[in-house]
């Protein structure tokens, strides 16, 4: 084949893994241009197979584990009702019976219960979330 066919070849992974994101694309790409940089300084198609597969499997087997463990560091980003446990807020209407309110997140009314009697003045801590209703406990 000549260095021209491999190298396209290679671009070609190398543009196809923006899509997939699991580096092997890349590897096989990678192993496609050494085999276009042999196929360009004479080597013929056995030795350029035999590239394409050394490096292949070399850069499989070492580097792409070691660029998916970096790549693929876990960071915890709670987002919609998930970010809300935890947090602290203040209630603006409570229940006669002081274990139900109403609370005023980001703009959305959330009815919230305790299990205890809350106290006006006091913030509340978000528990749990159970459906469209904020388990909460006050703050002490």
């Amino acid at each position: 084949m000549s260095y021209v066919t491999w190298a396209v070849l290679g671009i070609m992974l190398l543009i196809g893994e923006i899509f997939t994101l699991d580096f092997s694309l890349s590897c096989v790409g990678l192993g496609f241009l050494v085999a276009a940089l042999m196929a360009y300084l004479g080597f013929s198609i056995n030795i350029q197979l035999i590239t394409v597969c050394v490096v292949l499997l070399t850069l499989f087997f070492t580097l792409r584990p070691f660029v998916l463990k970096h790549l693929a560091r876990k960071q915890e980003y709670k987002s919609n009702i998930d970010a809300l446990v935890g947090t602290k807020h203040n209630f603006y209407a409570l229940s006669e019976d002081k274990k139900h309110a109403k609370i005023k997140i980001d703009g959305d009314v959330w009815e919230a219960e305790s299990a205890t009697p809350l106290t006006n003045g006091k913030p509340v801590k978000v528990a749990k979330v159970e459906g469209a209703t904020l388990i909460i406990k006050q703050e002490e």
